[in-house]
Protein backbone atom coordinates (compact mmCIF):
# COMPACT_ATOMS: atom_id res chain seq x y z
CA UNK A 1 0.00 0.00 0.00
CA UNK A 2 2.98 2.01 0.62
CA UNK A 3 3.84 1.77 -2.89
CA UNK A 4 0.99 3.05 -4.55
CA UNK A 5 0.91 6.03 -1.89
CA UNK A 6 4.15 7.26 -3.30
CA UNK A 7 3.09 6.70 -6.59
CA UNK A 8 0.23 8.91 -6.59
CA UNK A 9 1.96 11.74 -4.76
CA UNK A 10 4.12 11.67 -8.73
CA UNK A 11 1.03 10.94 -10.04
CA UNK A 12 -0.63 13.86 -8.17
CA UNK A 13 2.21 16.01 -9.00
CA UNK A 14 2.80 17.21 -5.18
CA UNK A 15 5.34 19.04 -3.51
CA UNK A 16 6.67 15.13 -2.51
CA UNK A 17 6.99 13.54 -5.52
CA UNK A 18 11.12 13.48 -5.70
CA UNK A 19 11.03 12.89 -2.42
CA UNK A 20 8.37 9.97 -2.99
CA UNK A 21 10.68 9.08 -6.52
CA UNK A 22 13.62 8.57 -4.67
CA UNK A 23 12.05 5.72 -2.18
CA UNK A 24 10.27 4.46 -5.67
CA UNK A 25 13.90 4.35 -7.47
CA UNK A 26 15.26 1.64 -5.52
CA UNK A 27 12.74 -0.65 -6.25
CA UNK A 28 14.20 -0.92 -9.89
CA UNK A 29 12.06 -2.27 -12.78
CA UNK A 30 9.12 -3.58 -10.52
CA UNK A 31 8.19 -0.02 -9.69
CA UNK A 32 6.92 0.36 -13.50
CA UNK A 33 3.74 -1.93 -13.10
CA UNK A 34 2.54 0.67 -9.97
CA UNK A 35 3.48 3.40 -12.57
CA UNK A 36 0.93 1.87 -15.48
CA UNK A 37 -1.55 1.67 -12.88
CA UNK A 38 -1.59 5.13 -11.82
CA UNK A 39 -1.46 6.61 -14.84
CA UNK A 40 -5.00 6.81 -15.46
CA UNK A 41 -5.78 8.38 -11.98
CA UNK A 42 -3.35 11.07 -13.36
CA UNK A 43 -5.82 14.67 -14.14
CA UNK A 44 -3.18 16.90 -15.06
CA UNK A 45 -0.68 16.61 -17.57
CA UNK A 46 2.26 17.24 -15.46
CA UNK A 47 1.36 14.24 -13.32
CA UNK A 48 1.34 11.78 -15.81
CA UNK A 49 4.11 12.83 -17.81
CA UNK A 50 6.20 12.51 -14.57
CA UNK A 51 5.12 8.74 -14.57
CA UNK A 52 5.82 8.38 -18.36
CA UNK A 53 9.22 9.98 -17.54
CA UNK A 54 10.24 7.48 -14.29
CA UNK A 55 8.78 4.77 -16.95
CA UNK A 56 11.63 5.65 -19.28
CA UNK A 57 14.94 3.89 -17.45
CA UNK A 58 12.70 0.68 -17.03
CA UNK A 59 11.46 0.53 -21.13
CA UNK A 60 14.14 -2.57 -21.79
CA UNK A 61 13.60 -4.38 -19.09
CA UNK A 62 9.73 -4.08 -18.24
CA UNK A 63 6.93 -5.03 -19.86
CA UNK A 64 4.67 -2.21 -17.83
CA UNK A 65 7.18 0.59 -18.86
CA UNK A 66 6.93 -0.21 -22.32
CA UNK A 67 3.07 -0.64 -21.72
CA UNK A 68 2.76 2.72 -20.65
CA UNK A 69 4.67 4.20 -23.22
CA UNK A 70 2.86 3.13 -25.69
CA UNK A 71 -0.53 3.90 -23.58
CA UNK A 72 0.84 7.83 -23.13
CA UNK A 73 1.84 8.21 -27.04
CA UNK A 74 -2.20 8.70 -27.18
CA UNK A 75 -2.38 11.24 -24.75
CA UNK A 76 -3.78 14.13 -25.05
CA UNK A 77 -1.15 16.45 -24.05
CA UNK A 78 1.78 17.21 -26.39
CA UNK A 79 4.51 17.37 -23.51
CA UNK A 80 3.53 13.47 -22.47
CA UNK A 81 3.62 12.10 -26.08
CA UNK A 82 6.87 13.88 -26.39
CA UNK A 83 8.18 12.14 -23.22
CA UNK A 84 6.65 8.76 -24.98
CA UNK A 85 8.72 9.16 -27.54
CA UNK A 86 11.95 9.22 -25.58
CA UNK A 87 10.55 6.22 -23.86
CA UNK A 88 9.50 4.75 -27.29
CA UNK A 89 13.69 5.88 -28.48
CA UNK A 90 14.93 3.80 -24.81
CA UNK A 91 13.44 0.78 -25.65
CA UNK A 92 15.59 0.42 -28.84
CA UNK A 93 15.11 -3.19 -30.28
CA UNK A 94 15.64 -5.23 -27.30
CA UNK A 95 11.69 -4.75 -26.53
CA UNK A 96 10.31 -5.04 -30.06
CA UNK A 97 10.56 -3.13 -33.18
CA UNK A 98 9.74 0.76 -33.62
CA UNK A 99 8.20 1.52 -36.97
CA UNK A 100 7.89 5.68 -36.73
CA UNK A 101 10.66 7.79 -36.01
CA UNK A 102 10.85 10.78 -33.30
CA UNK A 103 10.19 12.92 -35.94
CA UNK A 104 6.86 11.77 -36.91
CA UNK A 105 6.03 10.95 -32.79
CA UNK A 106 6.00 14.55 -32.00
CA UNK A 107 4.21 16.15 -35.49
CA UNK A 108 1.38 13.98 -34.07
Amino acid sequence: MEIRRLVGEIAADSSAAEAAWQVLRGLGPGVASYLLDAYPTAKRWQGRTALVFHAIRFARASEAAYALGLRSLGDKSHMIRCRACMERNAGGSQTGSWLTTVGSCLSS
